[in-house]
């Protein structure tokens, strides 16, 4: 198991997730008491500047312990969304298709 930090794009720490490395993106977004039981709202987990599918493994993406990843939530709306991590790169997603613009 692997300890993960999980915040929002405005760094704001939603929590700490104990997971097994062989979790998908869904079962991580699962254990995250603000996001746990929201039905019609996605959550998408980035990890490095890369959206992780949301059947990919913590595994296949990479993640170790004390690895932090970033949450967006999905359904406000947006046709785009913005990303900025601590070393100063911003990117701009496809809010449908989740690929960098």
């Amino acid at each position: 198991r692997v300890n993960i930090s999980v915040v929002t794009l405005g760094g704001q720490e939603l929590g700490v997730v104990s997971a097994a490395r062989t979790w998908t993106t869904q079962e991580v977004c699962a254990h995250i008491p603000p996001l746990s039981g929201r039905a019609g709202r996605a959550a998408r987990l980035v990890h490095g500047g890369v959206v992780l599918g949301a059947g990919e493994t913590l595994a296949a993406a990479g993640v170790a312990e004390g690895s932090q990843l970033q949450v967006v939530i999905d359904g406000c709306g947006a046709e785009v969304v913005l990303s900025g991590s601590a070393d100063g790169v911003s990117k701009l997603w496809d809010a449908e298709s989740f690929e960098c613009i």
